[in-house]
């Protein structure tokens, strides 16, 4: 290799050796007609396409080729780029070069590619031309497109027939996902009298059911019955595979029953199709009146159609039926293989049936089927005894069979949940010997060991260990280190947390519920309570098991003897509408501020919450200023649409009251922006009364633009 490369450098005098070792210049640039600041097509390429260029370029110097290099190198020649890529043999190989290759992408350079495609088609190397043509429409985009059917429609029987061209077009268009031009050039073929290939309408159908234009895929569909090619069975399999994908089942089912009318016969394949997407919606017994009506119209079932229903059922849970349909593979005449046992053998394990499924097992030896990795890694989970788990190892290993990353992880998982730490990290060091490297699982699974074992430290530093050999924790992994540390101490939990935090780990809605846990749990529901607030600060998610927790810390505190009214219907409020924000939609309301007087670990609440119903929360002062009204106005909701509720949260020293038992709440709301609303709210504030009953809200959002609502 280094001798090839030395010859190249010695037959090129376009590049001297010093640009050629310089780190500005790529290795390969010399070898093109431009500069490799013209584009950046060399970073499309990977290591393996690089390599592969290398190891072409170096055997096309071996066979006294080097001239054609050279000359590449001066000039983008079509000729030479075609005789290149021939030289190069692979068509992988070939593809790699011309996408280093085209980097100019004028129209010139365009048309010589078009020649290039030509040129290729011509030598009977249409998958090359092929590739040529997806690269270029891919690289000037959707909008030049237009200019590579021009370039190679002219002139094109110099090289190639209306056919050959067209089809070529066609299947460009769809490896680079452009339906409509691919319907183009097929309505050109049609034009120019030239029958269009099965399969790349076959592939036409496949990119417009993906991207859901089932309008195109139903004329394409009538344009093959009044033209041809006539559909065939493929052509209805993969339609029924395609609208089955997207969920229209009842479609796909009416193309099984029409398919005779257009002198097509549904086979197994037609109705394993249909029969997997009743078992994937869940209607497995839909699935089984097909397999009856399969087999009523003379179609024999295969392994896949047994398989795909006795898998349905397994999962359901059904497995009286799903081991009478199992036994009844026989009666079908069809051999079971080492899937079909797999599967009823992982019902009866995932059941608890242990018996069961050592009883298929032994049964499966006895007919002759060699049991897989799988059948192995399924057994083994099955046994909670580590001993037995262990003997159906040792039968594994003595089988040939090597354990892979799933048969370490299960005897990792079974020793920690056993609490023999010692022999799930001789298992991990096992796990290196037999050259299988443990992932973020394995590591998952340990750390839990270690905190099930009252071992926090020692997974909290697998966390480092994890870093630094390069593996990226997962929201598992934090999970799984944040509960076990909240059951030893919380505050180790909590330095903890801002580590993470540090470590730019986005906590997701089971770390809140995690944390908030065992702060219930441990007596502290006023510490709940603020990291609830904490994390809604944050825009943090919260579900419906969240606001449980958050109820119970309330709850908690309501019980508590000592607690001041006023604070209760405070914590009160704010759990309400904490609870609220995740049911509401549409309207913003935004309340702050707390009394200082209230006993808890953080000193402002914040929250925003969003309103589906027409309601506004009122927060007014009593007489008594010992509690706060909280009164709920509808506002005419369709008038209404979105408006943001500025806040405005400052105490309001009255005579002969001091700020620390005294906080007038309000919030400033466009509600009341306009006169006369704004006049009667400034009232009540100087008569400190006010009567929220007495104010009629009907609200128009065009009258708030631009308007100040500073009261």
């Amino acid at each position: 290799m280094s001798a090839n490369v030395r010859r190249i450098e010695k037959n090129f005098q376009v590049h001297s050796p010093q640009i050629i070792a310089s780190e500005s210049l790529n290795f390969l640039d010399q070898f093109l007609p431009f500069s490799s600041s013209d584009s950046n097509s060399s970073s499309s390429l990977n290591a393996k396409e690089r390599r592969k260029i290398a190891v072409g370029l170096s055997k096309i110097v071996k066979v006294r080729k080097s001239h054609l290099l050279k000359a590449f190198s001066r000039e983008f020649s079509p000729l030479v780029l075609v005789r290149l890529m021939e030289l190069l043999g692979c068509r992988e190989t070939a593809f790699a070069f011309f996408k280093l290759a085209f980097r100019d992408y004028s129209e010139k350079n365009v048309r010589s590619c078009c020649v290039v495609a030509h040129n290729l088609a011509a030598r009977n190397l249409r998958f090359y031309a092929q590739d040529v043509i997806s690269c270029v429409i891919a690289r000037i985009g959707v909008s030049r497109s237009r200019e590579v059917r021009g370039f190679m429609w002219k002139g094109h029987r110099e090289f190639e027939t209306d056919s050959s061209v067209l089809d070529t077009l066609m299947r460009s268009y769809l490896n680079v996902g452009m339906a409509n031009e691919a319907l183009e050039v097929l309505n050109k073929m049609w034009e120019v009298k030239v029958r269009p290939s099965a399969s790349a309408i076959n592939v036409l159908f496949k990119l417009l059911l993906r991207i859901g234009d089932y309008g195109s895929v139903w004329k394409l569909f009538r344009d093959m019955v009044c033209k041809e090619p006539f559909p065939s069975n493929y052509t209805f399999n993969m339609l029924i595979l395609g609208f089955c994908r997207k969920g229209l089942l009842n479609i796909g089912e009416s193309l099984l029953h029409v398919m005779r009318k257009f002198r097509c016969e549904p086979d197994v394949f037609t109705y394993n199709i249909v029969i997997n997407a009743n078992c994937v919606r869940g209607q497995t017994k839909v699935a089984l009146k097909w397999m009856r009506f399969m087999i009523e119209t003379g179609c024999k079932p295969s392994i896949v159609t047994f398989n795909t229903v006795v898998n349905a059922l397994c999962k359901e849970g059904n497995f009286v039926e799903a081991r009478r349909l199992f036994d009844a593979i026989h009666e079908a005449g069809v051999s079971p293989n080492t899937i079909i046992y797999n599967t009823i053998i992982d019902g009866y394990v995932k059941s608890g049936e242990i018996g069961e499924a050592n009883i298929l097992y032994d049964e499966m030896k006895n007919k002759g089927i060699s049991p897989d990795g799988i059948t192995f890694n399924i057994l083994i989970s099955g046994h909670y005894k580590m001993d037995l788990a262990m003997e159906k190892f040792m039968e594994m290993h003595l089988s040939g069979l090597r354990p892979n990353i799933v048969t370490f992880n299960t005897l990792i998982g079974g020793y920690c949940k056993a609490f023999d730490i010692v022999s799930a990290e001789e298992f991990v060091h096992r796990m290196y010997a037999s050259g299988v490297d443990p992932d973020i699982v394995t590591h998952n699974i340990y750390a839990h060991g270690f905190c099930r074992s009252r071992k926090i430290n020692r997974a909290v530093k697998m966390l480092d260990e994890l870093v630094l050999a390069g593996i990226v924790p997962d929201t598992v992994t934090y999970n799984t280190l944040l509960n076990g540390a909240c059951g030893d101490i919380l505050d180790k939990a909590l330095i903890l947390t801002g580590k993470l935090l540090k470590m730019a780990f986005v906590p997701n809605v089971v770390t809140t519920n995690v944390l908030l846990t065992h702060f219930c749990k441990q007596g502290m529901p006023e510490r709940a309570l603020m990291w609830g607030q904490k994390l809604s600060e944050i825009s943090f998610d919260f579900d419906e098991i969240t606001y449980k927790i958050m109820g119970r810390a309330y709850h908690s505190i309501e019980k508590d003897a000592n607690v001041d009214v006023r604070e209760t219907s405070a914590k009160g409020f704010f759990l309400d509408s904490l609870i609220n924000a995740k049911k509401l939609e549409n309207r913003v309301l935004t309340v702050y501020d707390f009394p200082q007087d209230i006993k808890l670990d953080f000193e402002i609440l914040i929250l925003q919450v969003t309103y589906d119903v027409s309601s506004i929360a009122i927060v007014a002062e009593h007489h008594s200023t010992k509690f706060w009204i909280i009164q709920k106005h509808l506002v005419h909701k369709k008038k209404l649409e979105m408006i943001n509720f500025r806040p405005l949260a400052r105490p309001m020293h009255t005579e002969g009251r001091s700020a620390s038992n005294v906080v007038h709440w309000f919030t400033d709301y466009v509600v009341f922006s306009a006169s006369p609303y704004l006049t009667q709210y400034r009232d009540a504030q100087k008569n400190s009364v006010f009567d929220v009953n007495e104010i009629k809200i009907n609200v128009d959002a065009s009258i708030f633009a631009g308007t100040d609502f500073t009261c």
